[in-house]
């Protein structure tokens, strides 16, 4: 949400994070692709697309000769995606 809701209503639980951890004072700059990989990597590894290699919901790889699709939830539970040899 935006950066300036916290300060519309008494939000005491956000206020005990805010004071105890890191706060965006303007939000968050969307990586150019905007989608929700994309995005969650980004923030993850502060790194942009072209870096990470993550640009769209959907990956292929080529080794496995897989899709691996953020709406499948059996393949985001399959250990062969997070595997990093």
């Amino acid at each position: 949400f935006r950066w300036d809701y916290l300060s519309r209503t008494s939000t005491p639980n956000f206020d005990i994070f805010l004071e105890n951890g890191v706060t965006a004072r303007y939000g968050m700059k969307n990586a150019f692709v905007t989608k929700t990989f994309p995005n969650h990597f980004t923030l993850a590894t502060g790194l942009w697309e072209e870096s990470h290699g993550i640009v769209a919901n959907d990956m292929y790889d080529p080794v496995l000769n897989q899709t691996f699709s953020r709406s499948n939830t059996s393949a985001s539970r399959d250990p062969a995606w997070f595997d990093v040899g």
